[in-house]
């Protein structure tokens, strides 16, 4: 069986730990294609999709991506850090509509069957604003879902909402710049990974939006039921 995956740094697998790395080991016999590329939007992703040239056709797709399209708007610095890296966001709800409705639509012409995902977090406290806003998005990323055959959405909203409701929650969210880049560009190890989550008190992320261990292995759990769901497994 041949799996695709499509999305941003959470599928890139870094910053942070790879849920893609941790289905591989669960998949050791199948293909498995990473082309998840951090800071992509849905613009970015389906611009890049048009000039790239895919192993297709695949068994499953894997789509996850909108987390980037509200993240740009949490600083005045990151929107110049998308312009410089040519990842333009959407501005409305509409246009987030739109672009995904492109997204799926190419994905599932090379594509036996596709799984969507809701964007997860900017930051663990649920209720702020970023998180009421992912929340919209997540609802139309499922309508859109619901209009395509052989294709299914994951709400990971959902699942980890439970695991957060009783716990003391952080409100760190990733707000410098600089320190963004110093978190992509060097790689950390496993143990200073886990360390960094530890200190900033989060229980699934290691800043409020790239995975750790724990949230990662979540992700990949569910996204690994869907694709038994969907295939000869």
């Amino acid at each position: 069986m041949k799996i695709a995956f499509f999305g941003d740094s959470i599928t890139e697998g870094f910053p942070g730990a790879s849920y893609v790395s941790i289905l591989e080991k669960k998949l050791s016999g199948h293909s498995l294609i990473n082309y998840g590329k951090g800071g992509d939007t849905v613009i970015s992703l389906y611009r890049k999709l048009q000039n790239t040239s895919l192993e297709s056709p695949f068994d499953i797709s894997i789509l996850w991506v909108g987390v980037n399209d509200v993240f740009v708007k949490t600083s005045r610095t990151f929107p110049i850090l998308k312009t410089l890296r040519k990842q333009p966001w959407v501005k409305s709800h509409n246009e987030f509509e739109k672009y995904y409705k492109k997204l799926v639509e190419f994905i599932s012409g090379k594509s036996s069957h596709v799984l969507t995902i809701s964007p997860l977090f900017i930051g663990e406290d649920l209720n702020n604003i970023w998180n009421r806003k992912l929340n919209d998005i997540g609802r139309i990323i499922e309508e859109i879902t619901s209009d395509y055959k052989n294709t299914t959405f994951i709400d990971l909203q959902a699942v980890f909402s439970p695991l957060l409701k009783n716990k003391l929650v952080s409100p760190y969210l990733p707000k410098s710049v600089s320190k963004l880049f110093l978190s992509i560009f060097f790689r950390k190890s496993d143990r200073e990974i886990e360390e960094q989550a530890i200190k900033r008190k989060l229980h699934y992320t290691i800043d409020g939006v790239h995975l750790n261990a724990a949230g990662a292995e979540i992700a990949a759990n569910e996204v690994m039921k869907k694709i038994e769901e969907n295939s000869s497994l």
